[in-house]
């Protein structure tokens, strides 16, 4: 990832509970409401989402700031228990 890239995490498939495993590299970034839901709006297959579902996605989502070369997620781990989205970077 280069300097200054984002990503979303916690943006859980089958359970609503927060995030454990947040890599340490990580920084929280706020990103407001409104710039969320359009991003992921316009993102597939988010874009196929009732807005009510939408709302509940975004409201739970993490927006998080990796450094460049940092490893977000191991693509060899056999357990993966968040969607991560790239949305710059």
């Amino acid at each position: 990832m280069i300097p200054g890239s984002l990503a979303l995490s916690g943006l859980w498939m089958s359970h609503d509970l927060p995030s454990t495993d947040v890599p340490a590299a990580a920084r929280i970034t706020d990103v407001d409401v409104a710039t969320l839901t359009d991003f992921l709006g316009s993102c597939p297959p988010f874009d196929a989402l009732e807005p009510d579902e939408l709302a509940r996605i975004v409201a739970r989502a993490v927006v998080e700031r990796y450094d460049a070369g940092t490893v977000i997620l191991d693509a060899f781990d056999p357990r993966v228990d968040e969607l991560f989205v790239v949305w710059q970077g």
